[in-house]
Formats: structure tokens, C-alpha cells, sequence
């Protein structure tokens, strides 16, 4: 499992901010000074990451007998970035939908490539009331940090999905959840085929995986056919 500090510069921050940052919610107002010899850092160059946690909203500073000290803000303030940028992305979504033909398409095909490719299809799950898993590999559920997070939300509304997998994947976390339905059968595949409404998703979950995604009304019922057949043959 990754550090905290390597987690934070995923975030954002740079290495030495959130090395300032942990200290500072390991102590509870302290001076520049002080964090500079903690950090092991030149004292200047630790008040210029101050001023940049402080502009960021995740410090604050109060003066006392003519002396500042400085102390974490809320960590739910690391979330702000994040607000900020989904208010925005969603002002541009609805941009981009409003200069959209009205007319759809009747199928649609599209290929992701990497862990963003990934995040954004587990992620269109949560809207899904019902879905169907052939093949299931558990390898998604491995690569996602966020995956078991998402997997608990679907679990806490009133998702149903099925999968069928290998025998010896029974023990794996992706079955030990309510809203994930699981049988069994030996069936060799490196790849998972996933039903969702109109919409077959073939994912090969590599260290660099592919998806390819397919809108279409027919391919998805022959796909969801297939599925119910063999799951009348997998064993509980």
C-alpha cells in the first residue's frame, strides 16, 4: 500500500509540501522554524510552502507573542481542487451537450486504453441498476485503487449483478460483496465481458488495460443470451 506522502503528491501537492503538510498535522501549531529543522529544510524555503499550503487552504497561521505558528486545515479541504475542477467540468459537460445533434445514433463503438479508461467505466456502474459479468478475471478490481470504494456504494443501493468466473477466484473480495452475484465455471479467458443495457464492455484488464465499448441494442440481448445460458451451467 502506498505512503501517505506518495498519496498526497497524487493529490497534488509536491514532495516537500506534503512532507510540511504531515508534519503539520502531527504537530499542533508550531513555528517555521521548527518545521524547517523537522523537515530538514532551509527555514525560507519551508515559509514559501507554508504560504502555498495557506493559499491552498490546507494551513492556517496565528500570531502569538509576536511569533507565528502554523497548523493543518481540515484534510477534507484537500477535496477543494477537486470540487472546484467537477463544477467546472460539469459547466463544460453541459456546454458540450447543449451542441450535440439531439438524434443518437443507434450504436456506438469505443476504445479506452489505461487506468482512465478503466476508472470512467467502473465508475458509469453506479448508475447502472443491473448488470452481467462473463469472465470475470478480478483484475479491474486489482488495478483500481478506487475499485472496492465503488463496490461498497453499489452495495449500499439497490444494484444486482451477476458474474460468472473461475473456481479458484471463489475467494476473491470481488465476490465477497451482497450486490455481486457469483457462479462458477471453468472457463479459461483473459478477457471479461460485461452487460449493461445496451452496452457490451470487453475488458482486458493488463498492466496497461484496453477497453472496447459497444452500443448496440442486438449485441448486447445475443451477449446477454449467452450469459444466461451459461449460468444455468455454473455451479453456486
Amino acid at each position: 500500500m502506498i505512503g501517505l506522502e506518495t498519496r498526497l503528491q497524487e493529490i497534488g501537492l509536491t514532495k516537500n509540501e506534503a512532507k510540511i503538510y504531515l508534519l503539520l498535522l502531527r504537530n499542533n501549531e508550531v513555528s517555521a522554524s521548527d518545521l524547517a529543522n523537522k523537515a530538514d529544510l532551509d527555514r525560507s524555503f519551508t515559509y514559501s510552502i507554508l504560504n502555498n499550503l495557506v493559499s491552498k487552504g490546507l494551513a492556517a497561521h496565528i500570531i502569538k507573542t509576536d511569533k507565528k505558528y502554523f497548523s493543518a486545515s481540515d484534510p477534507e479541504s484537500l477535496l477543494n481542487p477537486i470540487r472546484e475542477k467537477e463544477s467546472f467540468i460539469n459547466d463544460t459537460i453541459k456546454e458540450i451537450k447543449a451542441m450535440s445533434p439531439e438524434e443518437k445514433t443507434s450504436q456506438k463503438i469505443e476504445v479506452y486504453e489505461g487506468k482512465a479508461g478503466l476508472r470512467a467505466i467502473f465508475h458509469g456502474f453506479i448508475k447502472s441498476k443491473e448488470g452481467y459479468f462473463l469472465g470475470a478475471t478480478g483484475r479491474s478490481y486489482e488495478l483500481l485503487y478506487e475499485a472496492p470504494k465503488i463496490a461498497k456504494l453499489l452495495d449500499e443501493g439497490d444494484n444486482k449483478y451477476y458474474g460468472i468466473t473461475q473456481e479458484k477466484n471463489r475467494d476473491h473480495p470481488m465476490t465477497k460483496f451482497k450486490c455481486l452475484n457469483f457462479r462458477y465455471l471453468e472457463i479459461e479467458t483473459e478477457a471479461t465481458i460485461v452487460i449493461i443495457g445496451n452496452t457490451v464492455l470487453i475488458i482486458l484488464a493488463k498492466e496497461k488495460p484496453v477497453l472496447i465499448k459497444i452500443e448496440n441494442n442486438l449485441i448486447a440481448n445475443t451477449f446477454k443470451n449467452y450469459f444466461k445460458f451459461l449460468w444455468k451451467l455454473a455451479k453456486e
